[in-house]
C-alpha cells in the first residue's frame, strides 16, 4: 500500500512555495521606520538641549555656592584669578 506524503512547501501544481517577505513588503516597512525615525529625532534633539541647560544651571549653582562659601570664610570675594 502506498501512502501519500505531503510537503507544506509544495503547491498542488508542483511549484515550490516560499515563506518570506516580498520586496514591496520590505520597502513599506523600511518607509514606516524612516517616517517614525524622522518624527523622533527632533524630539531627541530638544531633550538633549534641555539636558545641557539643566547641567549648565547646576554648574552655575555650584560655582555660586563656592563663591559664597569663600566670601563667608574670608569676608571678601575671590579675585578673578582665583576663580
Amino acid at each position: 500500500m502506498k501512502t501519500k506524503t505531503t510537503n507544506s512547501n509544495i503547491a498542488p501544481g508542483g511549484r515550490l512555495l516560499r515563506h518570506g517577505f516580498t520586496l514591496v513588503e520590505l520597502l513599506v516597512v523600511i518607509g514606516i521606520i524612516s517616517i517614525l525615525a524622522g518624527m523622533i529625532l527632533p524630539a531627541l534633539g530638544k531633550a538633549k538641549d534641555s539636558a545641557k541647560q539643566a547641567q549648565a544651571k547646576s554648574e552655575m549653582q555650584n560655582i555660586s555656592g563656592a563663591v559664597r562659601a569663600y566670601e563667608a570664610e574670608y569676608s571678601r570675594f575671590p579675585i578673578p584669578s582665583q576663580i
